[in-house]
């Protein structure tokens, strides 16, 4: 764990946060899981996870990590972890698509909410990265 010397505490890696509470085998599955079938985003300051899905599908099918759209069909990046600077993430992504979309938590229930991929970009002043040229997914890190 890395020492903010400005205000001498402990700072907490994004990857430990997005992954805290999470059962340390279904970490790693989901981890595994996006390695293969989507992306991977880690650095000091950002992490995110996210795979390429349809944004016609379903809330529950957004949201089951088992079920994605390869790159050349899917329409829409949904993040099942992010933390950090999402501006650094939304930056890195291999390719853009026309939406993106995360879950939220409204009391007992589970929201997926979409953005709209160039607003989003946009709103948080994040520029796709300069490599993010063809449709390949993989882990990228700094």
């Amino acid at each position: 764990m890395q020492t903010d010397s400005k205000h001498n505490s402990k700072v907490i890696p994004p990857s430990d946060l997005a992954l805290a509470g999470v059962a340390p085998e279904t970490a790693l599955h989901d981890l595994t899981h996006h390695l293969d079938h989507g992306w991977i985003y880690s650095s000091p300051t950002a992490f995110g996870m996210a795979m390429v899905k349809d944004s016609t599908w379903s809330d529950q099918d957004l949201q089951d990590p088992e079920i994605y759209a390869l790159p050349e069909e899917g329409d829409c990046w949904y993040f099942s972890r992010t933390a950090g600077n999402v501006a650094e993430v939304i930056s890195r992504l291999p390719f853009p698509l026309e939406r993106c979309a995360w879950h939220r938590h409204r009391g007992d229930q589970i929201k997926t909410v979409h953005y709209d991929f160039a607003k989003l970009c946009h709103r948080f002043g994040a520029r796709p990265h300069p490599s993010s040229q063809s449709r390949e997914l993989g882990f990228h890190t700094l």
